[in-house]
């Protein structure tokens, strides 16, 4: 492929692709930029590659105004297998505002077609999980009232549904920076994924 355009001040880029052939990628928005954001760009690419895609994708991996990488691993990836779309997907470190630092690494093995499915049925809820987290030098304590808030208003509303939220607390090998966040995932008895979260 071809590209033009492609430096910090342009104010107009173009690329003309070539055949997708595989391989190793990187990526790095060397701030708090969504790595899923990254990676919601490449994966349809990589799909009908001729070989296995390997990237590294750098930056925030629970950012703002963008799905968590835990939305995409517990919601999105099982969702996306239905379809036939496979990928293994690595935290290697999590990265937060304003630092980013984070790093995933995915592989992606060739899709030959999709498969057709049928998700018209959204379902009872059957359970809810979820993950708490804080990183850095913020306290456990963050993530012990984000869990305790979420279950007394889920056990308020649907005192038969089962909650089970884990609390994690990051530690310097696995993240950088501060950060804190809560994802909750519902599953229906159809097999659909619902799935809120708040940093």
């Amino acid at each position: 492929g071809k590209k033009s355009g492609d430096r910090a001040g342009s104010q107009e880029c173009s690329l003309s692709p070539g055949p997708l052939l595989g391989g190793r990628s990187e990526a790095n928005t060397q701030t708090a930029g969504s790595v899923v954001l990254l990676l919601q760009a490449a994966l349809p690419c990589c799909l009908f590659g001729k070989s296995d895609f390997h990237l590294v994708l750098k930056g925030g991996t629970n950012a703002t105004m963008a799905p968590q990488i835990d939305y995409t691993l517990q919601v999105f990836k099982p969702i996306a297998e239905k379809f036939g779309v496979c990928f293994d997907c690595n935290i290697k470190r999590r990265g937060f505002f304003p630092r980013g630092g984070g790093e995933i690494v995915v592989d992606v093995p060739p899709l030959s077609h999709l498969k057709a499915v049928t998700l018209v049925e959204r379902g009872d809820v059957i359970k809810v999980t979820g993950r708490a987290f804080v990183a850095g030098k913020l306290p456990s304590k963050i993530a012990d009232r984000m869990k305790a808030a979420a279950v007394e208003v889920l056990k308020e509303k649907h005192p038969k549904i089962p909650v089970d939220v884990v609390i994690v607390k990051e530690t310097a090998a696995t993240s950088v920076g501060d950060g804190t966040g809560i994802i909750l995932v519902a599953e229906t008895s159809s097999g659909c994924l619902l799935a809120s979260s708040q940093l």
